[in-house]
């Protein structure tokens, strides 16, 4: 496939959907193509390779970085110490039930003072 989907292969991919193929190829095969565009085919070539590693194989990531927790620790709390997002992110997957000046009471569960 080239750099590029012409009004050919776009109507092939959809005839081949509406026939009941799979659109998960045409997906990876688009996903594949960008990511070449912009960091070269060898990546993109990885991109998908580990895309199906982890996915289709159910693999463990890569480069999955892993922390430690010594004590019981709340959800929000290993994940603010991870900087896996931003308190407001967070708190928002958290659903906060009231909120009040600068802290966000959680469900009753736990209380988080912002800055």
């Amino acid at each position: 496939m080239g750099d590029h989907y012409s009004g050919t292969e776009i109507d092939k991919i959809g005839n081949a959907i509406k026939s009941g193929a799979n659109p998960m190829q045409y997906k990876e095969q688009l996903a594949q193509q960008i990511v070449g565009q912009y960091h070269g085919a060898d990546a993109g070539q990885k991109a998908l390779d580990e895309w199906k590693r982890v996915h289709s194989e159910r693999q463990v990531p890569e480069d999955m970085e892993s922390f430690a927790v010594p004590e019981p620790t709340a959800l929000f709390r290993i994940m603010c110490n991870a900087k896996l997002g931003t308190a407001a992110v967070l708190l928002s997957a958290f659903a906060p039930t009231v909120v009040c000046d600068s802290t966000v009471r959680l469900s009753a569960i736990q209380t988080l003072a912002l800055k």
